[in-house]
């Protein structure tokens, strides 16, 4: 009985056939476009929405809040970077961060790694 409910493709493609080439040329040619102008309307909205959806991502993506993370702003405010600034770099602090620099270097060549 199941078998009875099922359709193949088969089954309508000689019926059809006929049909189709029983017709005029014109009858042909308009059956032609209509399906022409069907598949290209289909191929039109599927296209449509793919646009609309990848501008919907877009735009959902520039509105998205910045991830969270240091304050550049704050970090340029900390008093470590407040006291560096309000240095005067006389010839004695340019020797002594000269050192500095140099006992770094050292100690990060003696490093282990």
């Amino acid at each position: 009985m199941l078998d009875d409910l099922m359709f193949h493709w088969s089954q309508w493609e000689i019926p059809a056939r006929r049909w189709f080439f029983q017709m005029n040329p014109e009858a042909q040619r308009a059956v032609l476009s209509f399906w022409f102008l069907l598949m290209l309307a289909l191929c039109w909205l599927s296209a449509r929405r793919v646009v609309g959806a990848v501008g919907r991502l877009q735009r959902a993506r520039g509105a998205r809040r910045p991830r969270p993370g240091p304050d550049p702003a704050l970090a340029m405010n900390s008093p470590a970077v407040r006291k560096l600034r309000s240095m005067v770099l006389t010839e004695d602090t340019a020797k002594r961060l000269m050192v500095y620099e140099l006992r770094r270097g050292a100690a990060n060549l003696r490093a282990p790694w």
